[in-house]
């Protein structure tokens, strides 16, 4: 979110001192926006150790988190895994939130810098190894598998009918929502038919399933100060065919943001591998949809966010409908 959460500065870094045994020396919030369910913040700590905390008003789904720490220790060290309480727990509790810790890597975002052809081989290398690597079987038993049903659908159905029954008269944002989905409403229900028609043909494909990040664009990618990888955000982890995650590189998630010379980069870095563009195709179509639901809910179905929470919301959702953007990738294939 944009606002500050809904809690002093004094009482969450008492609370990290507390769970985490650090001596925290002050904190600051991060005008980040990672969804609408949580806030960031930079913990300096005595010694000049930093610390980045997420703060959630959800509770995490805990295998996921543990699944990045598995990942760290067994040949993945590339992953940013959260740190352990001093009850050896992934998530601390404070009034009604859920905190996470994890090393500060100061750097870069890798989508906002240009990764040159090591860093983009690196980065196959990472997917790779992300893919091939063998969970403990409750771990990943845990975990979501991907079951080819629209997991978002209940959200869009949701924000359809609020819509459809009349939206307060002074909220102009969401009236702004309101005629803007009522403009791509045509171009909303094309991506649901044909999600409909892709899932069942992928679905009885029979492709094998692997360990996803479900999320590894360049924007879940650190470049740390010594030019190393660092994959950051498995808050999405799942178990489901590999193009899940190649789909983010192979045509990417916008026209012209991964060039051909850098999907080739990162293919030599991944090896070699079949892609099946039909499941590609799904994939997209999962992001558009997805991409749109969640901007309708924190527009239109969550209470209590700030006008600029949902102002980013909604240029969130006209950003989606730019030529080359996702739906429009979506739907060219």
């Amino acid at each position: 979110m944009l606002e500050p959460p809904p809690l002093s500065e004094e009482s969450i870094a008492s609370r990290v001192a507390m769970e985490w045994g650090i001596d925290v020396a002050g904190l600051e919030f991060l005008e980040s926006h990672p969804d609408s369910y949580s806030w960031t913040c930079r913990v300096e700590a005595a010694g000049n150790s930093s610390f980045f905390l997420k703060l959630r008003n959800r509770a995490p789904d805990q295998s996921r988190l543990a699944v990045a720490c598995y990942l760290a220790e067994h040949g993945v060290p590339e992953v940013v895994a959260a740190l352990p309480t001093r009850e050896s727990q992934l998530v601390a509790q404070h009034d009604g939130h859920w905190l996470t810790l994890f090393p500060f890597i100061e750097g870069t975002l890798a989508g906002d810098s240009v990764m040159v052809e090591d860093q983009w081989i690196s980065y196959g290398s990472v997917v790779r190894r992300v893919h091939d690597a063998r969970l403990p079987g409750e771990l990943r038993r845990q975990l979501r598998h991907e079951d080819f049903r629209p997991y978002w659908g209940e959200i869009l159905s949701r924000a359809r009918k609020r819509m459809d029954a009349g939206l307060p008269d002074g909220d102009e944002i969401e009236r702004e929502m309101a005629a803007l989905w009522t403009s791509r409403e045509s171009a909303i229900r094309r991506l649901e038919e044909a999600f409909e028609a892709l899932s069942s043909e992928v679905s009885a494909l029979g492709v094998p399933f692997v360990l996803c990040h479900a999320d590894i664009h360049a924007w879940n990618i650190m470049v740390d100060r010594d030019r190393r990888l660092r994959v950051i955000d498995w808050d999405d982890v799942m178990i489901a065919p590999r193009e899940c995650d190649l789909m983010m590189v192979v045509g990417g998630l916008r026209s012209g943001l991964v060039s051909p010379e850098q999907e080739e980069w990162f293919r030599s870095g991944y090896g070699e591998t079949q892609v099946d563009r039909r499941v590609l195709a799904f994939y997209r179509h999962v992001r558009a949809l997805s991409d749109i639901a969640a901007r309708a809910e924190t527009v239109i179905l969550l209470p209590g966010l700030s006008p600029a929470t949902k102002r980013d919301g909604l240029d969130g959702f006209v950003r989606l409908f730019e030529p080359g953007a996702i739906v429009d990738l979506a739907a060219s294939t």
